[in-house]
């Protein structure tokens, strides 16, 4: 069986998958099949290293579209090659895919935000509504198509009107080293002195970005809440840490006049982007994970966080809630109130923060990237034998 693989999320150039789930779901199935794998034969691709110059000069002369000219026009004909060699195609993401693919192919449809919030995105810009129109047209294309969730396979189901025949969901999974973090005091004390923190300080933690959809205008609302709660009896002292590069993002402007409104300036740390030893590290002396995010096609950030053992708050969207079970403290999306009692409840309950830690760790281990991976090799079966 000879499978051709994009891997071009492992590339940094390459849009921003590098540094997202994505970019982890595709680096994680690559190195299994990759080095497990003794019948399967694999092509791997970078579409960015299939352009040639000549190509790459041309694209940089257009004065919009270039990603759309580049994936829909050059990468099918640079693909015929690989193609060749290679019985299908398999794009992990659906926001890659050529609609005149050369060979069949399997995608993976990790989301489809834009169709289910057309609220929340610029639906009026042209180019954004057929560069959609285009991602849905190739996944209808697909012969097989991997759901990254149940939650998502739904929507691929009622959205688009894809049968569930054609449809496999493959759950994401957690490395095994966020089980086996160790709590770093000289990280610990080097991060408190970083931001003026004293050891009493309790930690919210935030991770990902600021798009619509991540909710941060409730997020933001919640930390009032709880400012005002305390500001009489000074009850607690807390901070949020916004781990993400959210200074680049479009609703960062928004996101600081909310923070200057809401008079949270001081209780507002930004981060920035943290490697992943980092990221790890803060997650062992954060006391809690806060995501109230609207939508997400598996919820990564929540299972990485019960696998460290840090107990979660987070929003009830259905594939977060298919992800966290009952192991993590949800409640509707814009229900700020509820989300500080629930933060307020964990600050100062260390029994309840101790049963969540332990039984998030043992759930989370259902969540592994080696049985993704045999459950995408199943997928491949089926494509060969189609």
């Amino acid at each position: 069986m000879k499978v051709a693989l994009d891997i071009s999320a492992l590339n940094p150039n390459f849009k921003e998958h590098a540094k997202r789930g994505i970019g982890r779901y595709v680096r994680e199935i690559y190195g299994y099949l990759k080095e497990n794998q003794t019948n399967l034969s694999l092509n791997t691709f970078d579409q960015t290293l299939l352009l040639s110059e000549t190509q790459k000069n041309l694209i940089s002369y257009l004065p919009c579209g270039r990603q759309s000219v580049s994936q829909q026009i050059f990468i099918p004909y640079k693909l015929k090659g690989i193609a060749k060699n290679s019985d299908f195609i398999h794009f992990p993401a659906h926001t890659d895919v050529p609609l005149f693919s050369p060979q069949p192919f399997v995608v993976t449809v990790l989301d489809l935000i834009y169709l289910l919030f057309k609220d929340l995105y610029d639906q009026g810009n042209l180019r954004a509504r057929f560069a959609r129109k285009l991602e849905i047209m190739s996944i209808k294309k697909a012969s097989m198509i991997i759901a990254i969730s149940e939650a998502t396979a739904n929507d691929v189901n009622r959205l688009l009107g894809i049968p569930f025949e054609k449809i496999r969901v493959t759950h994401l999974g957690v490395d095994k080293t966020f089980f086996n973090i160790e709590r770093n005091l000289d990280y610990e004390q080097s991060f408190r002195k970083q931001y003026n923190l004293s050891n009493d300080t309790k930690l919210i933690l935030y991770v990902g970005g600021i798009d619509q959809r991540k909710n941060y205008k409730t997020l933001l609302e919640t930390v009032r809440i709880l400012k005002e709660k305390y500001k009489d009896n000074n009850k607690c002292d807390f901070r949020i840490i916004m781990v993400g590069n959210i200074s680049k993002d479009r609703q960062y402007r928004i996101f600081k006049n909310l923070v200057k409104e809401k008079n949270i300036e001081n209780l507002v740390i930004e981060t920035g982007y943290l490697d992943d030893n980092s990221l790890k590290l803060l997650y062992k002396f954060a006391n809690l994970l806060f995501f109230p995010t609207l939508y997400e096609g598996f919820g990564l950030t929540v299972l990485e966080a019960l696998a460290s053992g840090l107990p979660v708050v987070s929003s009830n969207a259905p594939a977060v809630k298919e992800v966290s079970k009952d192991f993590a403290l949800t409640c509707d999306p814009n229900d700020a109130e509820k989300y500080a009692y629930f933060i307020d409840l964990l600050f100062f309950n260390d029994s309840l923060c101790k049963k969540m830690s332990s039984e998030g760790i043992i759930h989370a281990g259902n969540f592994s990237w080696s049985e993704t991976a045999r459950k995408t090799i199943d997928v491949y079966k089926e494509m060969y034998s189609l």
